[in-house]
């Protein structure tokens, strides 16, 4: 509903109302910010919904349990940017696993998730020094 007003100009604002968020667009886990313990989700913003709104990330080892949850990443208080990118980095993963994970927006009227993706962390190279009768030992665990 407008809300006008007079005193010798006449003006009048009309406001759309808050409606909830939209699902993030196109969340991926570029293989470029893949380690063995941590991955950077990636997702773009399209448009906000006249109120600011909360990301965070989901994820877990199976598709239909998605038990942890990232810290909220706010998406500013500027209400008129459109298709823009926000990120974050997943830490502390078990080497070589497979995650799933999908993006929660959420607002004052709401919540949307984008659908669910996945990822591999990579193997662990680590090498292990022995000194024994003057012989160093290499020893390498993939």
């Amino acid at each position: 509903m407008p809300v006008c007003g007079g005193g010798g100009v006449i003006w009048c604002v009309v406001s759309p109302g808050s409606s909830p968020p939209l699902p993030p667009e196109d969340p991926t886990a570029p293989s470029n910010t893949l380690s063995q313990d941590s991955a950077t989700i990636q997702w773009r913003v399209r448009a906000l919904q006249y109120t600011p709104e909360l990301y965070s990330v989901l994820y877990g080892t199976s598709e239909t349990n998605l038990t942890s949850a990232t810290a909220p990443v706010p998406s500013g208080d500027d209400i008129t940017r459109v298709n823009f990118d926000l990120s974050v980095e997943l830490e502390d993963l078990e080497v070589t696993t497979t995650y799933y994970y999908q993006v929660e927006a959420e607002n004052t009227v709401g919540v949307a998730l984008s659908a669910v993706s996945s990822f591999t962390t990579t193997g662990l190279r680590k090498c292990l020094s022995e000194r024994q009768q003057n012989v160093t030992s290499m020893l390498w665990f993939v």
